[in-house]
Parts: structure tokens; sequence; C-alpha cells
């Protein structure tokens, strides 16, 4: 079939030759064949990094053909990922549904948003050295909200990344940490002071996808840093965050080189990785990979929900009997 320039297509086909993209100038993006069914493979852009399908994933696509260097592809608007599981399996359907719960409850969680974070634009980062906290009195009400808010932990971050966000609206920009550590905060003269409660520094998986990591290369990069002996072995909380970036750089994250631990800066509206650390007030259970990576495979795999509880539920076994009670 010939394409036409800003014609509207949809197609179904499985993602081949995926590569994941990153400008000097610019958000990263997604390039993949589609191999579809009858007719020549198609060049495709995910421009939003984060919702681009994995390698061999078969998918439902939407977009616009596009010309670029007297080629044409499809700009994508829309993905519907299609599952291995029938898709009128009701295992597959309720697994997927609880799975999207979970993924949309764990981004949420270390996301900045308008109230939910103060800035740490000067000192060192919280892994570094002392956390300065600015004392001014929008800082200081905040704080003091803090106290009201039951539930809530109190967490700071560094590097920031902003990016597109993957849970949002089309073209919405988010911004999140991308190291964290949990942290104590307490009264100081008309002010307040943060100190971390150990030496913990651990990864926001979120801050990954606005790098343009498909969940895949996430859960990769993650398990990259945990087998670092550097990342293992480090005690305090400078070396094992300093490992921890190394890992990332080792694994194919760009813009990490210009940061300066000792020295922070004001957060700007430029996408990517940004010199700025963040003190938050999330709610507890973020980190969830492995609940998020169960429930991914029960939706590809949903005759493992035939046997125990969930077999009863879908009335693929009898419930065990039960004697009715003495009467009383």
């Amino acid at each position: 079939m010939q394409l036409r320039s800003d014609q509207n297509i949809v197609r179904e086909g499985a993602v081949s030759e995926r590569e994941t993209i990153r400008p000097d100038n610019g958000p990263p993006f997604v390039k993949a064949m589609l191999r579809v069914e009858h007719e020549d493979s198609l060049p495709v852009i995910w421009w939003d990094a984060g919702r681009a399908p994995k390698l061999g994933a078969r998918v439902r696509v939407k977009g616009t053909v596009r010309t670029f260097n007297g080629a044409t592809e499809i700009h994508v608007r829309e993905t519907e990922v299609k599952r291995t599981a029938p898709p009128d399996d009701p295992r597959a359907a309720l697994a997927g549904y609880f799975l999207g719960c979970v993924e949309a409850e764990a981004a949420s969680s270390l996301r900045l948003r308008s109230h939910n974070h103060v800035e740490l634009a000067k000192g060192a980062s919280p892994f570094h050295g002392d956390i300065i906290v600015p004392n001014d009195e929008t800082t200081r009400r905040w704080f003091q909200q803090r106290e009201m808010e039951i539930g809530e932990t109190l967490t700071a971050g560094w590097p920031l990344v902003v990016g597109t966000d993957p849970y949002g609206t089309s073209g919405q920009t988010t911004a999140c940490p991308l190291l964290v550590t949990d942290v104590r905060a307490t009264r100081k003269d008309r002010g307040w002071r943060c100190k971390r409660r150990g030496n913990t520094v651990e990864i926001n998986s979120l801050a990954l996808e606005l790098l343009g990591a498909d969940r895949r290369e996430r859960d990769a990069l993650v398990k990259a840093i945990e087998d670092t002996p550097q990342v293992e072995e480090a005690t305090a909380p400078s070396k094992r965050a300093d490992a921890m970036l190394q890992s990332l750089r080792d694994g194919g994250i760009e813009g990490l080189n210009d940061l300066n631990p000792e020295n922070l800066t004001p957060m700007s509206n430029r996408m990517g990785i940004q010199n700025t650390g963040v003190i938050m007030a999330a709610t507890p259970g973020t980190h969830i990979r492995s609940l998020i990576g169960d429930l991914d495979e029960l939706v590809n795999t949903p005759e493992l929900l035939t046997t125990g509880p969930a077999a009863v539920l879908f009335s693929e076994a009898a419930p065990a009997a039960v004697p009715p009670p003495e009467p009383h």
C-alpha cells in the first residue's frame, strides 16, 4: 500500500529493530520497524519514549504518516499492546486491571507536584553533605503542614529528571528525582532542618522512564545496579550514590557527567537531568517492582491462576466443602 504524507493510519504488527535515540537537544524517542502481515515493514516513531512498547511486542498503532529525508514513517499517537493471553480471558483481564492500578500508584508517589516538594538549589546533594533547607516563609509553612499529614514519608532526592509523563496526558511534562533516601525533619530555631534516616540510597524507576527506558530496559538497569559490587560494598551514602550513577552511565544513560554533587543549582524548564535536589512528601510502599513483575507475568500467562484460591474465584475448581455450623 502506498503511504501518503499527512495520512492518518492504523496498523497492527510486531515491533522489531527497536532503538532508543537520545538527541543532544530534546527528550529521547524510540524508532522501530513494524512488521505487518502481507505488507512491507513500516518505520514507526514514538516521540514519547516512555510509552514505546518493548521489542517483539505485538501492537496496534494509530498515527500520522510523515516524510523525513525522502522516506515515509509513522508518527504514533496511540498504542495498544496486544497481550499474549487471549483478550477475552477473564483472569488476564483482572490481572491487567490490578497491574494498571499498581503502576499508576507507583508512578504517582515520587513525581513532583505543585505542593508536595521543596527545592534544594544550593549546597551539596542529600547524599554528599548536609541538607541545606531554604529558610523562607513558604518552606516553613510546607514543613509545618507535614506535621499534620499522617502516613506521609519525607524523601530527599537528587538529581532531578524532567521528561514527558508516561502516565499523563499527551505531551505533559513532569519531574522526579533519580536517587532517593528517606529523611527526618526537625525544627531548628525559626526554620527547619532535614537529616537522612540512614545510609540507604534507592533508584526511582519513574525517573528511568522519563529518560526513555521501557520496562525491560528499566528492570535491566535496576538489576545492574543491584549486582554492582561497588554499590553493594559502599557504606557511605555518597559512595553508594556515586557507584549507582556510574552503573547508569555504563548502562547507556547520558547526561550524568555534568552533575556536581557539591554545588546544587536551581531547577529549570530544560528536559533531561538537572543538578537540583528536592525534599518530597511521599506515601509509603513505592518500591513495588516485584509486585509489578508478578502481575505482568499473570497477564501474559493466566494459566498460572488455574490453581489455588484463584481457581475457585474463576469457577475452575470447586471450593472445599465446609460443614454447616451446629445450631445454637
